[in-house]
């Protein structure tokens, strides 16, 4: 039996063998780089383990290739000759190695590459040489080569042994890399092969097995059958799993888990149930099988029953004959068409019973040539033969033979059918279409000669779009023979058509089945066609009419409709045809706009609605009629009542209808009205015009003046019309100004001052500008003149001011300098600054302001420097350097004016230096007056708690041992007199009373509150004591926890709190206070706010020394103290002292 193959997997195996061959030259050649490169972990995996020879990866890329050659798709002699060269290369080197091992003779063949690196480590070169093992397989690798694509049942069987043999020996080497083996002592001694080459020879050789998976013991692997499945899940199993447990069981035994005999039950357990599994699983599989045979046959059962129902219930005859022609079934129509009963015929000759004498030796002819050959005419075909019945009759059947295999018995199956009234119907109706084909032919020549006469082509397509027919006009029309297209396709004739509308249309007629009409371009013929197109029962019918010259004409006259119509829409101006009868025809875009209605609105008004009835200007008909052009202006009516100005040229047309054109003049006339108004409005300012206005062309003719020049000359306007420029000035500056006249037209400008002469002969003092304009195409001078007689009398008045500026400014007793503005340079100085400075005029002229100043000042003065013009200024008090070096005090002062026509800023230095020394000495004595006072208040603070403490502790404890004593002797005394026990009594309330103002004294002095709680429960029993003493009710706000200051800072703001409400209690009058203790921004902020009287600001200072006691206090805090109030109001006192207050008493220290 055969294997049926998987041929799917089979193709998979050999791309994965071609796969693992270009492995192995891979690693090859990572090996020769490695060697190369002197990089050892591409030599070997590890270090410390066997390199792979250089000699051994380059038999590994031969090998790789000659295997590569030998499976190609496309083998040659060349491929072969090549493959078995490098094959007997690989086989030689092996043989050589082993020849040296033996120690016949050695070639040495390892040390042939790389000679210098193995020389420079000899301790590395033994264990780096070609192994006994790989030789061994080189030899192996090489013969299998050989032995790879021969046909030999033997020589197949050793090429896959030796291809086996070397992929255990390589396993064999892994796994003595796994387990630790260096080498195995024993009969012989046998050394590993490196890791790179034992994974190179497992690869090849498993590649070799792959690269024939449908011969020998592969195709057991590639079946379809369940073994196959069996084989691939348990092979890997079988190589793995022992290794894994031989690694598994040395594993414990190198770590200690278990010892030697242990790890060994273990291994042989894991073995047993590794075995059980695998029985289990090859009996299930077995089991599978089983039941798939028994549903195969119970299938092939159901089948056979089938085919016996449908063998009976056939419509034809069906006969099953075997090789002898012997009769081994036959159905129940067989019987009926041959008479033979199946029992009656079954087991004999086929050609003894419906075969007629003639035929039935050339029927055992066929068959026993098929037999012997296979060969037959007839089997799968069917053919139309004569039988026999029973009775004798011939008749004509339809037979077709089919061979089957059944049991492995070849048996043939006749599938017979009676024709014989088939065969009447066929003569009946070939007579008929002989009789028809002759009436087609008449009625096709009767038709092909009226479609000859017709103008137009006819053209008829079957349902492949070939030609079946063309007249004569077709012909002409499409300039082909009509009878060369016949059988030929119309897209074939016409390529270029496909896609086009004639050849959409063709479509939709074959498969809709309507007619359709299309006109159509076809430009390679230069052609305009008009189809009609006809569905037919075979296909389509065409009737093709040349409509080239109408559509030629259809053309020129739509380009010539649509360039006129471009050009009347398109038309800047509104275009109108109206009609003798006061019709509109015609109107474009333009006209629409203008008047605001739709086209089809323009067409339905009369000149009567768009022309204000007050605008009745007649139509000059007369003139129109006799082929004049007419021009009117007039105001139209939009749709909207608005006028609209329109300019209309009109025109009578061939046809008798009127042409016209309008144009909106609005904005032109708009424009005129401006030009006027414009005019108008120049006149007016001109003569407005505090000045004279003149201008006269290069001639001197004058064109235009105003009023203002007839009234400051005194002549008329008829005389300046009549008079030259230059005849309205003196004799003596007419020569001057005729000078300064030719300069406007020679360079566009200038100007004048002169006189100007008056007709009484008064002269002027004017200044004349004028330029040069084009008017009309010539040069002319537009000019104005104004009346300089009060600058004149001013500028007379200025030098008169100057001279007494000068006098003042040099004879000033005041040191004075002037700088120019912006460039601060100085540009002159009075005598008493050269006097203040040390220097002459000449060394103060050349000085810059920074030479005036010390160094130290200079970036400050830069800073300060303001360069704008500006009034009267105070600066300050600034240093300035004599030319000696000295350094004074000068109180600046600047005043910015206009001196010889330009801006200078007036600098007054008063030396203030004496005064500035007194102030500086003053404030260093307010100083330390300051720090004086800040002292002694500390002192006396000191004072007061030194004595506060004293009162307290001791002479608050002797009245309390006072008390107590008194009191002992009140219970001691038994006196019956009531004024001795009156006494005693009364001692003890003045006692109480004593230690009572003693408290109150110490804690006035200074409250222990402060000191042992902080300044906000101080404050809270002060204002209670307060609010006890004085009535005046009390509101307190603080923070809610106590406010981390300094001892300073604690007693300067209790003091000024303290002296605040005493000022309230004494003078405000008041009825409540408010107090407000916060910390904001770094600060601490107390307010003191009562209803009182009301603080008077202007004579307080000079009535309290208490506020001045708080401001100092304040100050020397570091912070600030404000009191305001209002009369009738109340007063409030702020006080804000810095967090770090004491830096600032440090500072004052």
């Amino acid at each position: 039996m055969q294997l049926v193959a998987d041929v799917p997997l089979q193709e998979r195996l050999v791309r994965w063998s071609r796969y693992l061959a270009i492995g192995v030259i891979m690693i090859a050649i990572m090996v020769l780089l490695g060697w190369q490169l002197d990089i050892d972990p591409m030599r070997r995996l590890l270090p410390g383990q066997a390199a792979m020879n250089p000699v051994t990866a380059i038999c590994f890329l031969f090998a790789s290739i000659s295997f590569l050659l030998l499976t190609a798709p496309i083998r040659t002699p060349g491929k072969n000759t090549i493959a078995y060269l490098l094959a007997s290369v690989v086989t030689i080197v092996g043989i050589l190695k082993l020849a040296g091992l033996t120690g016949t003779i050695d070639w040495q063949i390892d040390w042939t590459l790389f000679t210098d690196e193995f020389e420079q480590n000899i301790s590395d070169r033994s264990r780096n040489s070609i192994a006994t093992i790989s030789a061994i397989c080189l030899v192996l690798t090489g013969i299998a080569l050989f032995l790879m694509k021969m046909e030999s049942r033997i020589k197949l069987v050793s090429f896959q042994l030796i291809a086996m043999t070397i992929a255990l020996l390589g396993w064999f080497s892994i796994l003595g890399y796994l387990y630790r083996v260096q080498s195995l002592d024993g009969t012989f001694k046998y050394r590993l092969m490196s890791v790179y080459t034992a994974a190179s020879f497992q690869m090849l050789s498993i590649a070799m097995l792959l690269a024939q998976p449908s011969r020998g013991f592969m195709k057991q692997f590639t079946s379809v059958f369940s073994g196959r499945l069996v084989a691939r899940l348990l092979l890997p199993a079988a190589v793995i799993v022992p290794t894994v447990l031989g690694l598994l069981r040395l594993y414990g035994d190198w770590i200690g888990i278990y010892n030697s005999e242990f790890g060994v039950a273990i291994y042989t357990l894991t073995f047993i149930i590794l075995f059980v599994i695998i029985t289990w699983y090859s009996a299930r599989l077995l089991n599978k099988r089983d039941m798939i045979q028994k549903k195969s046959s119970d299938a092939l059962t159901s089948s056979e029953e089938e085919v016996a129902a449908i063998f009976r219930a056939a419509p034809d005859a069906v006969i099953v004959i075997d090789e002898k022609s012997l009769v081994v079934r036959w159905n129940p129509e067989a019987e009926k068409m041959f008479v033979w009963k199946a029992n009656e015929i079954i087991g004999r000759e086929l050609t003894e019973t419906i075969i007629p004498v003639e035929y039935r030796e050339r029927h055992r002819r066929g068959m026993q040539r098929f037999l012997s050959t296979g060969e037959n005419n007839i089997l799968g075909k069917t053919v139309e033969v004569a039988a026999v019945r029973k009775d004798g009759t011939v008749f004509d059947i339809s037979l077709r033979i089919s061979p089957v295999l059944v049991k492995e018995a070849r048996l043939f199956v006749g599938f017979v059918r009676d024709i014989t009234e088939e065969k009447k119907t066929a003569e009946k109706l070939q007579s008929f279409n002989v009789e028809l084909t002759r009436q087609v032919d008449e009625k096709t020549r009767e038709l092909t000669q009226i479609f000859d006469r017709l103008t137009d082509g006819f053209i008829a397509l079957d349902r492949q779009f070939k030609y079946t027919y063309l007249n004569k006009k077709a012909g002409e029309i499409i300039q082909h023979d009509p009878q060369s297209l016949i059988g030929i396709n119309v897209w074939d004739v016409f390529p270029e058509a496909v896609g086009s509308s004639t050849y959409n249309a063709f479509l939709y007629v074959m498969e809709q089945r309507v007619p359709l009409i299309n006109t159509d371009y076809f430009e390679p013929l230069d052609l305009w066609q008009e189809n009609h197109i006809y569905p037919t029962p075979d296909g389509i019918s065409v009737f093709v009419r040349d409509v080239t010259t109408r559509k030629r004409a259809e053309l020129a006259l739509k380009e010539k409709e649509l360039k006129y119509r471009t050009l009347v829409e398109e038309a800047v101006d509104a275009i109108l045809v109206l009609t003798p009868d006061g019709r509109y025809i015609e109107a474009n875009k333009k006209a629409a706009e203008l008047l605001g209605y739709s086209l089809e609105e323009m067409l339905t008004l009369r000149p009567s609605d768009i022309i204000f009835p007050e605008d009745k200007k007649p139509t000059p008909y007369e003139q129109l009629n006799a082929g004049e052009s007419v021009r009117i202006e007039r105001i139209l009516r939009r749709k909207n009542g608005e006028g609209v100005a329109v300019e209309t040229n009109a025109r009578r047309l061939p046809d008798g209808n009127y042409l016209a054109f309008m144009r909106d003049v609005t904005e032109r006339k708009r424009v005129e009205r401006e030009i006027v108004d414009a005019r108008k409005l120049s006149d007016r300012l001109i003569d407005s015009l505090p000045g004279v206005f003149y201008f006269f062309d290069s001639n001197g003719k004058f064109l235009r003046w105003n009023k203002q020049f007839e009234f400051a000359t005194g002549f008329s306007a008829s005389q300046i019309a009549n008079m030259h420029p230059t005849e309205f000035f003196p004799e003596e500056e007419r020569e001057y100004v005729a000078e300064r006249i030719g300069g406007v037209f020679v360079k566009g400008v200038n100007d004048a001052e002169a006189h100007f002469l008056t007709q009484s002969g008064k002269k002027i003092p004017y200044y004349f500008k004028a330029v040069l304009i084009n008017y009309q195409g010539q040069p002319c001078l537009l000019g104005n003149g104004i009346d300089i007689t009060a600058r004149k009398e001013g500028e007379k008045q200025m030098r008169l001011s100057e001279q007494k500026y000068k006098l003042l400014f040099f004879s000033n007793p005041q040191p004075m300098f002037m700088l120019s503005l912006p460039g601060y340079h100085i540009i002159e100085v009075n005598t008493s600054a050269l006097l203040q400075y040390g220097y002459t005029k000449e060394e103060f002229l050349q000085l810059s302001v920074n030479d005036l100043r010390p160094s130290e000042d200079i970036e400050k003065f830069k800073a300060a420097t303001n360069l704008a013009f500006r009034s009267i200024q105070h600066a300050g008090i600034w240093r300035h350097k004599k030319k000696d070096g000295s350094v004074i005090y000068v109180d600046i002062t600047t005043h910015d004016i206009y001196y010889e026509d330009r801006p200078v800023r007036l600098i007054l230095a008063s030396d203030v230096t004496e005064k500035y020394t007194a102030e500086e000495k003053l404030k260093t004595s307010y100083e330390s007056i300051r720090k004086l006072t800040d002292h002694l208040q500390n002192i006396r603070e000191e004072e007061r708690t030194h004595i506060a403490r004293e009162i307290h502790d001791e002479l608050g404890q002797q009245l309390t041992v006072l008390k107590m004593d008194v009191a002992w002797l009140s219970k001691r005394i038994e006196s019956q007199s009531p004024a001795v026990k009156e006494k005693m009594v009364e001692l003890l309330a003045m006692i109480d009373t004593t230690v009572k103002t003693v408290r109150r004294i110490s804690s006035e002095l200074r409250p222990s509150l402060l000191d042992d709680l902080g300044l906000i429960p101080a404050m809270e029993w002060h204002l209670e004591e307060f609010e006890k003493r004085s009535g005046i009710l009390k509101e307190f706000t603080g923070p809610p926890k106590e406010i981390q200051l300094s001892d300073e800072i604690k007693i300067g703001l209790f003091r000024i709190f303290q002296e605040s409400l005493t000022n309230v209690a004494r003078h405000a009058q008041a009825k409540n206070v408010k107090i407000n203790l916060e910390k904001n921004d770094k600060k601490v902020i107390l307010t003191i706010k009562d209803d009182g009287l009301g603080f008077d600001e202007v004579n307080a200072p000079k009535k309290t020394l208490g506020i001045l006691g708080m401001k100092e206090r304040t100050i020397m805090l570091g912070g600030e103290y404000t009191i305001t109030g209002v009369p009738g109001q109340g007063t409030t006192v702020s006080v804000a002292v810095p967090l770090n207050g004491s830096d600032h008493q440090n500072k004052m220290n």
